[in-house]
């Protein structure tokens, strides 16, 4: 039997963000790099806990990197899977703000990137 606990699973999910950040961050032109190297903390913080000015800086760090959007999204869509509280909610798909086809859609991009 495989257990896969919250813990780990959101864990491998910001590994696999930061993943993402750096090898953009090695594509990126000189004056870009340092933004999106800048931007690990940031991306790994929950959306909730965002500051006001965090999230601007995350709305910059997506103009220069679309990809990092869909990547940051996709982790939050993940952890909203483990936000849900009954089994009604759950079957409801109603945490998802996207089709699950747009999300593996989204999902498959980001891995094509890497």
């Amino acid at each position: 039997m495989i257990v896969a606990d919250k813990f780990h699973i959101i864990r491998m999910v910001n590994q696999a963000l930061d993943f993402t950040r750096r090898v953009i961050q090695r594509q990126a032109k000189k004056g870009k790099k340092k933004i999106i190297f800048r931007a690990k903390h940031l991306l790994l913080k929950a959306y909730e806990r965002l500051t006001p000015k965090e999230h601007e800086r995350l709305l910059a760090l997506f103009k220069v990197s679309p990809i990092l959007g869909d990547a940051y999204e996709l982790k939050e869509l993940i952890r909203q899977i483990y936000q849900v509280e009954n089994y009604d909610e759950a079957c409801s798909n109603a945490f998802f703000p996207t089709s699950t086809y747009e999300f593996l859609a989204r999902s498959e991009k980001v891995l094509d990137f890497c």
